[in-house]
C-alpha cells in the first residue's frame, strides 16, 4: 500500500504536464491566480477571474474562506468530477495552506473520499494526516472490543505486518482490508469506518 501511496502522491515541483494531466490548485474567490501554486497555474490554462472548476490543464478549488469548512463542498465536487473523468490524473497541489493561511490538518479530511480514487493524487502531508485518521479509528475499534493489535490481526485475518502498519498509521488499508473488518464485526458502522462520519456502532 506504501508503494500505492508514493505512486499517487503529487511531486512538490511540478515542472510539466501531458494532455492528461491536471494541476489542481487553491484559487481566491475572485480567481486573481497572482501567488503560489494559482500564479504557476497560469502557464497551464488558469483562466484569471475564474476562481473553480476546470481550465485547461487545471482545475481550480477556491480556498479563501474566514472558515475552512466553507472548502470541504468545492473539495467534494471537485472529488465526484476527477472520478467521472478516470481518463485524466489530477495533481493536488497542498490547497488552502499557502496564502489562504489554512492548516494541512483541517484541509486534508476533506480528501478522505478520495483516497480511493486511483486517478487523484495528493501531497505527502495530506496522506499522512487521512492515514493517521483512519488509525485512530482502528484503535476506537480495539479499545470498544478489548482487544490487542495481535488480536485483531488475528480476527481480520489479514498480513500482521501491514495490518500493523495500518493500526499505527503508516499505511492506508484496501478495499479488501475494509470488508474484512466488516465481516468480523458487523455492527460496526462501514460510514464511520470509512469516513468518520457517525457512530461507531450501527443504530
Amino acid at each position: 500500500m506504501e508503494d500505492k501511496i508514493a505512486k499517487r502522491t503529487t511531486a512538490s515541483n511540478i515542472k510539466s504536464l501531458n494532455s492528461k494531466e491536471i494541476f489542481v490548485f487553491g484559487s481566491n474567490s475572485a480567481g486573481i491566480h497572482s501567488s503560489g501554486a494559482a500564479k504557476a497555474a497560469l502557464k497551464w490554462g488558469a483562466v484569471m477571474g475564474v476562481e473553480n472548476g476546470l481550465q485547461g490543464n487545471t482545475y481550480a478549488i477556491p480556498t479563501t474562506f474566514k472558515m475552512v469548512r466553507e472548502i470541504e463542498p468545492y473539495i467534494n465536487e471537485f472529488t465526484i468530477f476527477a472520478k467521472n473523468h478516470p481518463n485524466y490524473l489530477f495533481y493536488v497541489t497542498e490547497i488552502g495552506c499557502g496564502h489562504a493561511g489554512h492548516e494541512a490538518k483541517d484541509i486534508a479530511p476533506f480528501f478522505k473520499s478520495a483516497m480511493d480514487i486511483d486517478n487523484i493524487h495528493l501531497p505527502r502531508e495530506f496522506w499522512q494526516i487521512l492515514n493517521r485518521c483512519f488509525a485512530e479509528r482502528i484503535k476506537e475499534i480495539l479499545n470498544h472490543y478489548s482487544i490487542t493489535p495481535i488480536e485483531f490481526v488475528d480476527i481480520i485475518g489479514i498480513k500482521p505486518s501491514h495490518a500493523m502498519n495500518i493500526i499505527i498509521g503508516i499505511e492506508h488499508p484496501t478495499i479488501s482490508d475494509i470488508q474484512k473488518i466488516l465481516i468480523a464485526y458487523p455492527e460496526v458502522n462501514a460510514r464511520w469506518l470509512l469516513l468518520g462520519e457517525g457512530d461507531i456502532l450501527i443504530r
